[in-house]
């Protein structure tokens, strides 16, 4: 799989660089901060009958564990995806690009909540008709799973056509499990292009 990376200007539109299938990044070996995408892209299709199906068994047992928020605390989530993992993507530019992002109304947490406090959520941008599901973390069991199978269903019953994963996964990741799709980054801009209902 091949890499893309651009370097952009001060002022740039940020939803035409994600609907182009870039991604903000942060290399903390180089230092450097800049736009990338992919030769190929994964989703998955919320118009397989069969991803709500595996959802809705996959939620089970762990459904009355969490309280289940969107947007509850934006600024945790951030500051939590940039210190749970090790040497984390989401700091400096990253997380500017995310807030600018949540200003405009586009950037959606999806979290979990347990009486320690957060236990985990997913961080992405709704175009309304497609999610791209950035990234996510855990500091409780289950809880980054718990966050990706309510958003699954959610967004199926709203009619969405798509959640993008970026990266094809692990066997045992709860993405891979429900079943993802691989295609060309060319045939990934169709497809989200023809799925978006509104662009921001």
């Amino acid at each position: 799989m091949e890499l893309q990376q651009i370097n952009v200007k001060d002022g740039i539109d940020y939803t035409s660089l994600f609907m182009a299938g870039y991604y903000p990044y942060f290399n903390n070996n180089l230092n450097a901060f800049y736009w990338t995408r992919a030769s190929s892209r994964t989703y998955l299709d919320l118009t397989d009958e069969k991803i709500r199906k595996k959802a809705k068994s996959m939620l089970t047992g762990i459904h009355e564990s969490y309280v289940f928020k969107q947007n509850g605390n934006v600024l945790e989530v951030l500051e939590m995806l940039s210190v749970t993992k090790e040497k984390s993507w989401v700091v400096g530019m990253v997380k500017n690009v995310y807030l600018e992002m949540s200003d405009s109304g586009l950037l959606k947490t999806v979290e979990a909540w347990s009486q320690k406090g957060m236990a985990g959520a997913l961080l992405g941008l709704d175009f309304e008709g497609i999610f791209l599901a950035e990234t996510m973390f855990s500091v409780e069991n289950n809880a980054s799973k718990f966050c990706l199978l309510k958003l699954v269903l959610e967004m199926i019953d709203k009619g969405y056509t798509m959640i993008d994963v970026q990266v094809e996964h692990e066997p045992d990741h709860p993405s891979a499990r429900l079943g993802e799709t691989t295609v060309s980054l060319r045939e990934y801009l169709k497809i989200i292009w023809k799925s978006a209902f509104v662009l921001g």
